[in-house]
């Protein structure tokens, strides 16, 4: 398990510097393993994608004309099994974005701990967010 990050929010440095407390987490993937996800996604992703975004397309008038006679002629089994498609790509479309934040708080922990090394080194300014120029 990642530590997880603080939030990103900048603090005025003390008059003695002192060690910034450096990020300590490891790799959740290998690039391999990215590399491989990706070139599968739209393979066990991509209809399920496309059926939720084909959905989002149509009125309400537009569905009850499409999915009415699928419902009447299968006795709704069709249509349930397009509701679970879409409501299993929206667990995985969640577990995206969970990713995504667990990414973004990464570079804020790095970002922080970036600054606070600048500022050690008297080359930041950290009350306007700007490097001091030479």
């Amino acid at each position: 398990m990642t530590k997880p990050a603080q939030s990103y929010s900048p603090k005025k440095a003390s008059p003695k510097a002192h060690a910034p407390e450096r990020p300590n987490f490891e790799a959740a993937f290998t690039e391999g393993e990215i590399f491989e996800s990706e070139a599968k996604y739209d393979e066990v992703w991509g209809g399920d994608r496309l059926l939720t975004m084909l959905v989002l397309s149509k009125s309400s008038d537009q569905l009850i004309e499409k999915f009415n006679p699928l419902i009447r002629e299968s006795d709704g089994d069709d249509f349930s099994s397009l509701i679970n498609s879409v409501s299993a790509y929206k667990v995985h479309a969640k577990a995206r974005a969970d990713l995504a934040e667990l990414a973004l708080e990464r570079l804020q922990a790095i970002a922080e701990y970036h600054a606070q090394v600048l500022i050690n080194q008297g080359k930041g300014n950290y009350d306007s967010g700007e490097a001091r120029q030479e």
